[in-house]
């Protein structure tokens, strides 16, 4: 799977139904067009990984997720986006 492809989902369910956050976060910036400015240049599956570690370290709200697999922007979504950036950032680092 590529970011258009996961980008192109259009069924919330079958974001939801993935059962993983770091699906449902992905499309969101693919879709809000933020993909460039959050994570320039990361590999599709490097993202995901960094995803999941980083949402293990930040509790997420049902608000948050219910908002991440519409089509529009939501503050919510971006917030919990700016709170996971410094443990994606250190996932995405070489160890």
């Amino acid at each position: 799977m590529t970011y258009e492809e996961l980008g192109a989902i259009e069924d919330p369910t079958d974001l939801t139904n993935i059962g993983c956050l770091s699906p449902m976060l992905v499309a969101y910036v693919v879709r809000t067009e933020q993909l460039h400015s959050r994570f320039a240049g990361v590999a599709f599956r490097d993202l995901l990984n960094a995803i999941n570690n980083a949402v293990t370290m930040v509790p997420w709200s049902a608000e948050a997720v219910q908002q991440a697999v519409t089509e529009e922007r939501n503050p919510d979504v971006d917030a919990y986006l700016d709170h996971l950036h410094v443990f994606i950032s250190a996932a995405l680092r070489p160890h």
